[in-house]
């Protein structure tokens, strides 16, 4: 498992993280493995960074670098790629405690067969993701899921380089010369990275 502190995704839609009541998991999680779950940190994911850090937790706070004018002059600042959203690895009764510490960090949820759900990524996704888009000075792009199809492209696994065992989609991205890797966590965010050589590419039978 890959350690993902330090590394710190913009809200995709406007109810992608509602937080109300919801089905929670039975009683016999304390037997369940550790998982990757969603979670929301409204306006204060700096202060989930830190008492995550403290506490031990391995989490993945996606990051990027933007211009912004401070003080009238322009200046190179890192901040969260989506606003709010912090992806926390645990067993489920170890976060709930959490959070019921820390009110400002809940469980995220989606609407799943007339339920609100908790929103949880699977190991080999989350890996692949943060395999990509933790490379902060590799020209990262993000997208919404409608702003890219998957489809059109082939799956590869990637054998060296910064991008190394990630597995993903390779792809052709418009307004780019080369075609690019393309790892998502699905219907939540891709991470598309930079130029790969060839020789570093597998393609997978699918």
């Amino acid at each position: 498992m890959l350690s993902c502190r330090n590394v710190s995704l913009r809200k995709i839609t406007k109810n992608s993280l509602i937080c109300t009541k919801m089905d929670y998991p039975s009683k016999n999680s304390k037997n369940e493995p550790a998982q990757w779950f969603v979670m929301n940190a409204y306006r204060k994911e700096k202060s989930a960074e830190i008492i995550l850090e403290n506490k031990g937790f391995q989490y993945f706070i996606p990051k990027h670098y933007v211009i912004r004018s401070i003080a009238g002059k322009p200046k190179r600042l890192l901040v969260p790629v989506i606003p709010n959203l912090v992806f926390i690895n645990g067993k489920y009764d170890d976060i709930n405690a959490f959070q019921n510490l820390y009110p400002f960090i809940s469980f995220a949820t989606m609407r799943k067969e007339g339920k609100n759900v908790i929103m949880k990524v699977p190991d080999k996704e989350m890996e692949n993701f943060i395999i990509v888009a933790s490379k902060l000075d590799e020209d990262i792009m993000f997208f919404k899921p409608e702003e890219i199809e998957l489809k059109k492209g082939m799956k590869v696994r990637i054998l060296d380089g910064p991008f190394k065992d990630s597995v993903g989609i390779l792809q052709k991205i418009k307004g780019k010369r080369n075609k690019r890797l393309v790892v998502e966590i699905e219907g939540m965010i891709s991470a598309v990275a930079s130029y790969i050589k060839p020789e570093f590419i597998q393609i997978i039978e699918q």
